[in-house]
């Protein structure tokens, strides 16, 4: 028996006697009315009840409704990502909502791995994953060469420092295992989230560096600093939860919905400056 719940993260309102408000945030563009007119008084009567339970069972539906009309309903419902089944994650119900529209799969057949620069962030991933079933392992980049890449949907790093060696090392990797990468650091007050990389389809971590290594005009100074071993900061929890947040937030989108929300395009934010920037990594016709 296939059990159906309310979607957790959108709220139904009734606002009248045939009319329901759906809505999901104040901002946010999944936001409509159901109204019901005479002859769809058994859809409004439907709705409610399942307003009122929080659920529905598919199968006592087929089996007992004879209403088409009803059977309408709770297909939209279906389709609109306003029903989940009962043991979905939350991290589903979530990204099943905010892309309504092309495939949907489910994050419990996807495991992350993330290759991280320092304990603090891999205790900081623990936290964040904490109310999640989302499957992972946190690593240190001496452990690359043990892990077996075949067992992970997508590699995510995420650097304390500005580490362009190891950067392209696990760039050369993720293409050599056809794996998709991200890189994710953070650079004294600004943090740099990279596009997911993918083999043969994006842009990869080699032209998003010469790209924005091009757009700097101290470039004797950046070499440097590039090439010299830094040590590493001890930057406080808040400060890392940016660049975890968007990480996290692109990596799960991606690895749900099937679909690339920054393209090629580098998430840059500046504290110093109070600004972020969005960034079009342009394809390098002999990388």
């Amino acid at each position: 028996m296939s059990t159906y719940i309310l979607n957790k993260f959108i709220s139904i309102i009734k606002v009248g006697n045939e009319k329901f408000y759906i809505k999901h945030s104040i901002l946010s563009n999944i936001s409509y009315v159901l109204e019901f007119d005479d002859n769809s008084k058994k859809k409004a009567e439907k709705l409610e009840k399942i307003l009122n339970e929080g659920k529905i069972e598919i199968t006592d539906l087929i089996e007992e409704e004879t209403d088409e009309s009803v059977n309408e309903l709770v297909t939209f419902l279906l389709q609109e990502n306003i029903l989940e089944q009962e043991n979905s994650d939350n991290i589903d119900q979530y990204y099943h909502l905010v892309n309504s529209f092309g495939e949907e799969s489910s994050i419990a057949d996807k495991k992350i791995l993330f290759v991280v620069s320092s304990e603090f962030i891999e205790e900081q991933i623990e936290h964040n994953l904490k109310r999640t079933n989302v499957l992972h392992d946190c690593i240190n980049i001496s452990q690359i060469q043990t892990i077996d890449l075949e067992n992970y949907s997508i590699i995510s790093v995420i650097y304390e420092i500005f580490s362009p060696n190891i950067f392209h090392k696990l760039n050369k990797i993720a293409l050599e295992h056809g794996i998709p990468l991200q890189i994710a650091f953070l650079d004294g007050s600004t943090s740099y989230i990279s596009p997911i990389f993918i083999k043969n389809f994006t842009v990869c971590y080699n032209e998003m560096e010469i790209q924005l290594e091009s757009a700097l005009f101290h470039k004797y100074g950046y070499l440097a600093y590039k090439n010299v071993e830094k040590s590493l900061p001890s930057y406080p929890s808040f400060m890392l939860n940016q660049v975890l947040f968007y990480s996290l937030h692109l990596a799960l989108d991606f690895l749900i919905s099937g679909k690339l929300k920054t393209k090629d395009r580098a998430i840059i934010f500046d504290l110093e400056s109070l600004r972020y920037d969005l960034v079009d990594i342009i394809p390098l016709p002999t990388c």
